[in-house]
């Protein structure tokens, strides 16, 4: 486990297989780098805090969850989280008809047939992981060909992964989705975002400052909103960068603050 500041990255390199601890895994893909938003980070400390705690020891360099014991602890989890016994059942069969391939070809258990399918599904449709992100976090075989694929090893790689995942928000109080945590602004800073569907800023300056906000719209007649506190923003100049007319000056809407929308 290697902490970052507001991310965590969990090299998986060692299996549980006959009750013995391996470094020898399934395939080449099996070994590999998952990346864990702020929440998951927060979560994992408290484990291990917890652990230490109890007088359990744990080696933070290569910790190992015992299988057997992992899918019990999982499975009262999950029913007191809501999940039913019938819903347990019906991923069974679903699991019979899609397997879900595990350490030499076995099927891994329902519990984490569970966790891995729910997991899959948020990183694509709340994260916005691509197809492959996905294969390799999940250490399945990537489909893509190999010198188009990204080499998620990378620090970098590892970060904007974490960076997406704070899309899927589990507490706002434990989280660093800019939606709850305002990204400060400094002089002559040049900020590249991941898209989310709303980003926070603040500028700590009492002097006027002048921003630049560039965009692209997914498809034609997307809004952009920008609201701001009411008296804050002076004027508002916009410009098509396909078009060859000057930037329009606009003066922010009232009363709602400072609200500016374009669809143009």
């Amino acid at each position: 486990i290697h902490f970052e500041e507001v991310y965590t990255t969990v090299f998986v390199g060692w299996q549980v297989q006959s009750g013995s601890v391996t470094s020898t895994l399934k395939s080449e893909a099996a070994y590999r780098y998952v990346s864990m938003s702020y929440w998951g980070t927060v979560m994992i400390q408290r484990c291990l805090r917890q652990f230490e705690a109890d007088g359990i020891i744990v080696d933070r360099d290569h910790p190992v969850m015992m299988p057997d014991k992992a899918s019990s602890n999982v499975r009262k989890l999950l029913l007191n989280c809501g999940l039913t016994q019938e819903a347990i059942e019906a991923s069974r069969e679903l699991q019979r008809l899609e397997p879900d391939i595990g350490v030499e070809g076995e099927t891994v258990t329902v519990e984490a047939y569970i966790l891995r399918r729910d997991r899959a599904s948020r990183w694509v449709s709340r994260c916005g992981l691509e197809a492959d992100a996905v294969d390799y976090m999940l250490g399945h075989k990537r489909q893509i060909p190999s010198d188009l694929q990204k080499d998620y090893r990378l620090p970098e790689e590892q970060a904007l992964i974490a960076q997406c995942l704070e899309r899927d928000i589990y507490d706002p109080a434990i989280s660093r989705n800019p939606a709850y945590r305002p990204i400060s602004l400094k002089p002559d800073q040049d900020l590249h975002l991941i898209p989310n569907m709303i980003n926070r800023f603040e500028v700590l300056s009492d002097a006027p400052v002048q921003i630049e906000i560039s965009f692209r719209a997914n498809a034609l007649g997307d809004i952009v909103r920008l609201t701001a506190p009411e008296g804050s923003i002076k004027t508002i100049q916009s410009k098509d960068s396909t078009d060859t007319k000057p930037a329009k000056t606009t003066l922010p809407q009232h009363p709602e603050g400072g609200v500016y929308n374009d669809n143009s």
